[in-house]
Formats: structure tokens, sequence, C-alpha cells
């Protein structure tokens, strides 16, 4: 076997310089134990199969248990730097509108109207309302929530309040140092 190679043993595959248990072991007051348990042990470094990347089957698996459960970065703070701008964000099946709401608020809502699930809007840009394609549903951009409005919907009946479509998430705003 080359010089070049060495075969590293479990706890030994990782990058030269300090770690975090050489910084734990440099602290002068007491760690708790749960900070000194191996979270990222040696798995091994067996090559993994392609069909990981390309099996439909793996894909419905990750659509299922993996993207619902993982935070997504949907967009950074400068692409939406008026209140008003929007950013569509789009994972597996679903899109999600991404605005600003207020100086430092952000919300993310699901882009689809409540009453066809046509999509509010296709591209990113700048929007006081989303109106809805199929019959001009009004969505506006208030501070609180969206708020849906049926005024520009012509209305053979009388007009029904739908309740407006809760944040997705409440996205937490993080600045690059």
């Amino acid at each position: 076997m080359s010089d070049l190679i060495k075969v590293k043993q479990q706890g030994e595959a990782r990058c030269e310089g300090t770690s975090y248990q050489d910084l734990l072991d440099q602290e002068t007051v007491a760690v708790p134990a749960y900070l000194r348990e191996n979270t990222n042990p040696y798995m091994g470094d067996d090559d993994i199969d392609v069909a990981r990347w390309i099996s439909r089957d793996f894909h419905e698996k990750e659509k299922e248990k993996l993207w619902p459960k993982v935070w997504q970065m949907a967009c950074r703070e400068e692409d939406i730097p008026e209140i008003g701008d929007h950013h569509i964000y789009e994972i597996v099946n679903q899109s999600v509108i991404v605005t600003r709401t207020g100086e430092n608020e952000f919300k993310g809502y699901i882009n689809s109207c409540l009453h066809r699930g046509r999509l509010l809007r296709d591209c990113d840009g700048h929007a006081k309302e989303f109106v809805c394609p199929f019959h001009g549903a009004t969505a506006r951009v208030c501070r609180r929530l969206l708020c849906h409005s049926f005024q520009k919907m012509p209305q053979p009946r009388p007009r029904r309040t739908i309740a407006p479509s809760p944040p997705v998430v409440a996205a937490p705003l993080y600045r690059a140092m």
C-alpha cells in the first residue's frame, strides 16, 4: 500500500487540525457529558451505489421522509429587499411564496389559491397583492398574514369568507457574518 494512502480507523477519519473535542479539552469550566458524545461516528468509506441518486424509489422516500423534516434555504434577505418583494421557492412538488411583510419580517406561504389550487405567482417579483389567475381572488400582503379578499371576483352568490392560509414557517432571519 502506498504511503500516501493510510487506512483510517474509527474516529481517525477527519480533517487535520484542532477538533471540537480538542477545544472542549481546553475549557476551564466543566463540559457537560452530552457535548462529549460522538455524534459523527465513522461509518466507513465504501462507495455509495449510484442507484441512490437515480432510483425513483429512493426519491420517493426522500420526498416523504427527508425534505419535509429539514430546514430549507429558500432565499437570502437581499433577494427580497423591499416590503412586498417575493421569491418563489419550489421543492419537489411544492411551491412556496417567500415574501417580505415588514422591515425585518419574512413569511412563507403555500403558493396556491385556496379555492382552486392554482399558483398565485410563477416568478419572483414585487406585489402588494397576489391575485389568483383563475377567478381574481386577491391575497394582500399584510404585516400579520395574507388577507384574502374576493372584491375583484364576480359574486353570483353572497360573499363567503375563506380563512387565510397560515404561514408555512415563521421564517427566521439568519445574517451572514
